[in-house]
């Protein structure tokens, strides 16, 4: 959720936007004055991206399933290794 789809398809779909209101003037609309801040759709996609994971949380929580932080490594050990915060 925090990188890849989720993110890329919040920019995907403001690229598209930004396609369409391109291409409005094609249609008889006229649309001066446009702008466009990076600042407002990086907020508002961290917004969702943290919506989300709050509610994937909650999901596992309300399943009664221990949540366990930390970061996963390949090594060596056949056994599998998990370092904990």
């Amino acid at each position: 959720v925090n990188v890849g789809c989720v993110p890329k398809k919040v920019m995907w779909n403001t690229a598209i936007h930004m396609e369409f209101i391109h291409d409005h003037a094609d249609y008889g609309f006229e649309t001066p004055g446009i702008k466009f801040s990076w600042r407002t759709i990086k907020e508002k996609r961290d917004a969702y991206v943290k919506r989300l994971n709050e509610i994937y949380e909650n999901n596992v929580k309300k399943a009664n399933i221990d949540i366990i932080r930390g970061y996963g490594k390949f090594t060596a050990d056949p056994q599998p290794t998990i370092e904990v915060e």
